[in-house]
């Protein structure tokens, strides 16, 4: 579903001389210290994606990452693009994802984003990021939507009833899920850094070979790098592992159309448990971590890095027999584990509603100039594309290059469909009553049993 292509680009022989400066990563380099890579990643957006994507907060997340060498470095940057480190590797496939073992590896690969990552005094007082972007998008989407709902478009309501009902209960459902922690500033405590769209195809396996170290049992997690932070930002724990989990109903590259999602297939408790106990067993050593364990659970702060309890030599009490040692770690574990099962349930419809309004968004239908002034008006914070001729030439020439089944996509059902799961989960999580949905969402409704 990319609004963006990729290509694999040789940089060229020579470069001319340049005063000695700064990299996108802070560091000092000149033209003479410059050591180029035989392969560059160009990426070039397409014109849908400034009204999602801040490309200046992007990319400073970017130099924050590289600082910590996480994800690809960044050599440049241009108005509708950029530069960034080509890794030889392979991309994961949704059979991938869904392998115990890879799982574990996905989880402790979003722990160490989780804990490497520092955030920001604005980001925690922003709060998720999913309901910053709902907040950006929305004026949009009603733009769009005033516009579809006002046509004979056929395939039922979008939202699976009217746009501005279904609006009127995602705030519900964001009222609920604030309380729930006892007002914003409880769920701001949630927050780390998360990626916020770990599909399969942002996720490569590094090709490692020989006397490497990814090849050592301790690092095998690390043949595993994600990319593509373009959504990265202050999110719970529970909205990164309920949007990867999501992400297993999708086949993008499968014999059906890669927009049909297929609710049957996210993951059982196992599965889920499986990735989840991975996730809190996992904690960084030295320098490379800047938290320490999240204080909803007290008891994993007194776990060591390995997980287990911490031994402490000026305790006038008896160290615990190993036996009575492991379970008590494994109560422990369990309990966080049991917790974060649960916090991914509650932020479930918070990805529906987000990629619901994404998907209309990317759904090509520009508004009217009686829209747009609408928007302006009603929106200070809408933006039209400020690109140049030649950028949006480019851009437009992107989309017309597409493959088939790109243009195969279909936003407006993927979008429909995240609505209809988010209305099973309002339904689950009993925040609305049967007789308060319409006919079309009962006739249609997708539900997640997990």
């Amino acid at each position: 579903m990319p609004f963006y292509q990729v290509f694999m680009v040789s940089p060229p022989s020579e470069l001319p001389p340049i005063v000695a400066g700064q990299d996108h990563q802070g560091s000092v380099v000149s033209s003479a210290s410059m050591k180029l890579p035989a392969k560059l990643l160009l990426r070039i957006y397409g014109p849908q994606a400034s009204h999602l994507i801040d490309r200046d907060s992007e990319l400073s997340i970017l130099r924050r990452l590289a600082r910590k060498r996480i994800g690809p470095r960044l050599f440049g940057t241009f108005e509708n693009g950029r530069f960034e480190e080509f890794f030889p590797s392979r991309t994961l496939t949704r059979e991938d994802i869904r392998n115990p073992e890879t799982s574990r590896h996905i989880a402790k690969r979003l722990k160490e984003l989780h804990e490497g990552i520092e955030l920001e005094a604005k980001e925690i007082e922003r709060g998720p990021i999913v309901w910053s972007n709902w907040d950006k998008w929305i004026p949009r989407v009603r733009g769009i939507m005033t516009k579809i709902e006002a046509s004979d478009r056929k395939g039922g309501p979008i939202a699976g009833t009217e746009w501005e009902k279904f609006e009127t209960v995602v705030l519900k459902y964001r009222q609920w899920l604030e309380e729930r922690y006892g007002g914003p500033e409880g769920v701001k405590r949630q927050l780390v850094f998360a990626h916020n769209d770990t599909q399969y195809g942002n996720i490569l396996r590094l090709q490692a070979g020989g006397k490497s170290p990814l090849l050592l049992p301790m690092n095998e997690h690390k043949q595993l790098v994600v990319i593509d932070f373009e959504y990265a930002n202050a999110n719970p724990p529970g909205f990164e592992f309920a949007n990867h989990f999501c992400e297993w109903m999708s086949n993008y590259h499968g014999p059906d159309p890669p927009h049909v999602i297929k609710e049957n297939d996210y993951p059982n408790l196992e599965q889920q448990r499986n990735f989840i106990r991975a996730y809190v067993e996992h904690h960084l050593m030295g320098a490379y971590s800047t938290k320490t364990p999240p204080a909803s659970n007290p008891d994993l702060v007194n776990l060591d890095v390995r997980g287990v309890p911490s031994f402490n030599l000026d305790a006038r009490t008896p160290a615990m027999p190993y036996k009575e040692e492991e379970v008590a770690r494994q109560r422990v574990v369990e309990k966080e584990v049991d917790r974060l099962v649960e916090e991914t349930l509650v932020w479930r419809s918070a990805a529906h509603a987000m990629w619901c309004a994404w998907g209309i968004i990317q759904a090509k239908l520009n508004p009217t100039g009686a829209e747009q002034e609408h928007l302006k008006k009603n929106n200070p914070d809408y933006k039209e594309s400020t690109l140049s001729e030649e950028a949006k030439n480019a851009a437009k020439d992107m989309e017309d290059r597409r493959s088939e089944d790109e243009d195969e996509f279909d936003y407006l059902y993927y979008s429909q469909q995240r609505a209809l799961l988010f209305w099973g989960d309002m339904l689950k999580l009993g925040i609305v009553k049967p007789e308060e949905v319409d006919g079309f969402v009962l006739n249609n409704l997708k539900k997640v049993e997990y």
